[in-house]
């Protein structure tokens, strides 16, 4: 919660501002959905002068990309601002995709949904840290994309649905979605099951790292 307001900061810079979630927001989401939240970071050089700090409390990094999300039954404006924990909410719904404008054009983005998908997924599978309880019925991934970022999502196996009905923000989306398992022979799978284990990342389109 305390690197929340990090978050928010790269929220605004990466979106218009009709687009942009509010800090109050994105907090809400962290606190319904921590399991849904997932930072990139990068580590700070320890304090100069020794103290408490130094020697206790998490390490010292700075956030510099995120994505969030909360779980529906549908993609709808209600699951915008809301998180379902019903069992009828089966849809992650992915509302921010964000990197900082110094970590662009680097497959962070990329790197992250990979991450952030095969986490779920081994969640739903109960290899995650919480073991069988991290089971949350979860079956598909959803979001909402300007035309000209569809090409980030469609490498980690996102396909588009249809022009939304959602009335938000600037202009028209169009809605995306993808199971939380790859489907037989996408080639998804080999990609984001290896996520966890790269240490070094390709390069990448123009479009990789932009918001969604």
């Amino acid at each position: 919660p305390e690197e929340v307001r990090a978050a928010h900061a790269l929220e605004v810079e990466g979106y218009p501002p009709e687009d942009a979630a509010s800090y109050q927001r994105l907090l809400q989401r962290q606190e319904a959905a921590p399991h849904l939240y997932l930072g990139a970071f990068v580590p700070l050089p320890p304090p100069k002068v020794a103290g408490p700090l130094s020697v206790s409390g998490q390490p010292r990094r700075r956030i510099v990309g995120f994505i969030t999300g909360t779980a529906a039954p549908a993609l709808t404006l209600r699951s915008m601002s809301t998180h379902d924990t019903s069992e009828d909410a089966h849809m992650v719904c992915i509302h921010s995709v964000v990197v900082a404008p110094e970590f662009q054009r680097k497959g962070l983005a990329t790197r992250m949904l990979e991450n952030y998908i095969s986490r779920i997924r081994k969640a739903e599978e109960g290899k995650g840290p919480e073991g069988v309880k991290g089971k949350r019925g979860y079956e598909t991934l959803a979001l909402l994309a300007h035309e000209e970022l569809t090409g980030l999502y469609r490498k980690v196996g996102f396909r588009v649905q249809c022009v939304s009905h959602i009335q938000y923000g600037s202009g028209q989306w169009l809605e995306m979605r993808r199971s939380v398992y790859p489907s037989p022979g996408s080639g998804a799978g080999s990609r984001i099951g290896s996520a966890l284990t790269r240490t070094t990342s390709a390069t990448s389109s123009a479009s990789d790292d932009n918001p969604v």
